[in-house]
């Protein structure tokens, strides 16, 4: 009888540990975080695990709130960027979600969904009031199974998933990134989307240069070893990442795109952002190259032509994909510019 009695109580407390909530199921009991750089928890330190649905979903979330927590912390700077870690020791959570939140845990800064079971997200922000409490919420897919243990990160800088954050890079001759340096998953939607694009900004990356030439030409690299990005966006801001000085947009899922133009001036900062057609499928890698001349996308890159009897080039020899609209119409055309090429001669 006594075995029976110690059993049932052992069961009863290790049902209790297995099915207790966590500390920070519900706002009032959030985690505070220090906002300093990369401070990561220990792996798989939180758990969804028992946790109930508690205050709003994230707007990008596709279901919820389910299981989620809640954390808090006081800016120390106007950036942050949040990681929220699964997989293998990092955690057993599957399809994590995450949003962060002002002082009042309901009005949303940003958000970000799940991409797959295992993969992290991330939210990279500025705009912070130094001082204020901001809102954390862990969630993942709707599924007890999907419930689990997970790593949480916080720093108090910002990435190139923004303006703030955008990746330095040479204004120089021929300048290419390594294959695939460059992602668009865990992005988010951030500034304006280029006035070509048909949709966004979705998942935006952005970069910047100091112009040392009056022209440039970039180019958006997708297929193969160069990236899995699908159907790319590309486009060129003045200092201000608002006003926009060109922009391209897709040709299809896996052909590059470019922009080349003159009229820069020498000396002052230029941004680029890089962003993917609506759909969580059509991110991934990218490779980025930058050059300090044009080509004969532009006037000042026209190619030149020999002036003499029956000149031809090459069949095929050029081409408008990549080109984008450039000077005038001719008088007589139906609508343009639209994807000029230019050619001189003397």
């Amino acid at each position: 009888m006594m075995q029976k009695i110690t059993l049932f109580i052992l069961f009863s407390i290790s049902s209790f540990i297995i099915h207790a909530q966590p500390v920070n199921n519900n706002i009032a009991g959030a985690i505070i975080l220090t906002h300093t750089s990369n401070n990561c928890s220990a792996n798989a330190a939180y758990t969804s695990l028992a946790a109930t649905a508690d205050g709003n979903a994230g707007s990008c979330w596709e279901n919820g709130p389910n299981y989620n927590v809640w954390f808090s912390f006081v800016a120390t700077t106007t950036e942050v960027t949040l990681d929220l870690k699964v997989g293998g020791a990092k955690g057993s959570m599957q399809h994590p979600n995450m949003a962060l939140w002002q002082a009042d845990a309901t009005t949303e800064i940003k958000c970000v969904r799940r991409i797959d079971a295992t993969t992290d997200v991330q939210i990279s922000t500025s705009g912070l009031t130094i001082g204020n409490t901001y809102y954390i919420s862990v969630d993942n897919y709707v599924g007890a199974g999907y419930r689990g243990t997970f790593t949480l990160c916080i720093d108090d800088a910002v990435n190139y998933d923004e303006p703030a954050g955008a990746i330095t890079i040479t204004h120089s001759a021929n300048n290419c990134s390594a294959n695939a340096a460059y992602s668009t998953l865990h992005a988010t939607a951030d500034g304006n989307a280029g006035s070509c694009w048909e949709n966004g900004p979705n998942y935006t990356r952005w970069f910047k240069f100091v112009a040392t030439t009056s022209n440039v030409t970039l180019d958006l690299k997708v297929g193969g070893a160069q990236g899995s990005m699908q159907h790319p966006n590309l486009a060129l801001w003045q200092s201000d990442a608002t006003t926009e000085i060109k922009c391209v947009r897709r040709v299809d899922a896996t052909t590059d795109v470019q922009i080349s133009t003159s009229g820069l001036t020498i000396g002052n900062t230029y941004y680029v952002s890089v962003d993917n057609y609506v759909g969580l499928g059509y991110r991934g890698t990218f490779t980025l190259c930058i050059d300090n001349s044009v080509t004969y996308d532009d006037i000042a890159g026209a190619i030149t032509i020999t002036h003499t009897t029956n000149n031809c080039s090459a069949n095929a020899a050029y081409s408008t994909l990549h080109a984008t609209a450039d000077g005038n119409k001719g008088s007589c055309w139906e609508n343009g510019p639209n994807y000029t090429r230019w050619f001189k001669f003397v």
